[in-house]
């Protein structure tokens, strides 16, 4: 059933992989652009704007002001610690946030709240390439800065609906992320979508189906493409993202079901293996986004990158 109210930018890599390794099925789907999934969520997208890219800057100090507040960025190159740092300092100099990271990759503004200044988002990412352990941190000032929430991998759209309610959607969170038997390249997307609410996140997939619906289709038109023979972990991937969209929604037995049919039986047990794993991340989908007000944050890669500690 439909799991209740209670309860990067990684697209350049998820991009990378789909064009390389996928065959671009999440390409396919988004049109160049993730936040196409979700077109019709109702209420309007913020507004979004970067400040700031390792791409163009990396190799030197960077300050910038938000606010009251000024952010001082040190990139990998300018530290031969084999960190990059982003602090957040108040008039006085003290540092009131602060993150260390193997990479920093991105910083810009963003209106969740509707307060002004608009909000700050920090995309930082480990040397492992592991997605679900890279990290985007939206910081609020309210007048102090607090962490208003963080989202492994990174949030696609953010709608505001009549009466400052927020929706917030993802594709880049990664909860199947080095699953046994499957490969990193292979690893499929599974849309999150729920609401902010006094603060925390929860699941809504039951009034915002529309997009899991639409990848759930992708995936198993993509997986009547794939060769009946050959390995069995061969479409597993797209397996897994037919159902796992649909579990979300309340139809995992109809996806199981079609699976169970139209597999060739190795392939079925292979899926049907996982699937005890495979539902125990599902449960825990809420837990990829989520707020943590604390000063230091660290975003480095680890031995065991799932499921990613906070």
């Amino acid at each position: 059933m439909c799991i209740p109210l209670a309860g990067r930018w990684v697209f350049r890599r998820a991009l990378a992989l789909c064009l390389a390794l996928w065959g671009a099925p999440l390409c396919v789907w988004a049109q160049g652009n993730p936040a196409n999934l979700f077109h019709d969520l109702p209420g309007q997208p913020v507004a979004q704007r970067r400040l700031w890219s390792n791409k163009s800057t990396s190799k030197y100090l960077v300050r910038l002001f938000w606010g009251r507040f000024q952010i001082v960025i040190k990139p990998l190159e300018t530290n031969g610690d084999d960190a990059s740092h982003l602090s957040i300092l108040d008039a006085h100099g003290h540092t009131v946030k602060q993150i260390t990271a193997d990479f920093l990759d991105e910083v810009g503004l963003i209106q969740i709240t509707g307060r002004s200044p608009s909000e700050l988002y920090v995309r930082a990412s480990p040397m492992s390439n592991t997605q679900s352990l890279a990290r985007t941190y939206y910081f609020t000032q309210s007048p102090a800065v607090h962490t208003l929430m963080i989202a492994a991998g990174g949030l696609d759209a953010v709608h505001r609906l009549a009466g400052g309610h927020i929706v917030i959607t993802s594709v880049n969170c990664a909860p199947m992320e080095w699953l046994e038997d499957l490969s990193h390249a292979q690893d499929p997307a599974v849309v999150i979508v729920g609401e902010m609410q006094d603060g925390r996140f929860h699941l809504n997939y039951c009034r915002y189906p529309q997009a899991s619906v639409r990848v759930a289709l992708a995936y198993r038109k993509e997986l009547l493409t794939k060769p009946r023979m050959g390995a069995t972990t061969i479409g597993l991937g797209e397996a897994i993202g037919y159902y796992a969209n649909f579990w979300t929604i309340g139809r995992g037995a109809e996806a199981s079901a079609w699976l169970r049919r139209n597999l060739p039986s190795e392939r079925w047990e292979n899926f049907a293996d996982d699937l005890p794993e495979i539902n125990q991340r599902l449960k825990r989908l809420s837990q990829l986004i989520w707020r943590n007000d604390r000063r230091d944050y660290t975003v480095k890669s680890h031995d065991q990158p799932w499921w990613p500690d906070r």
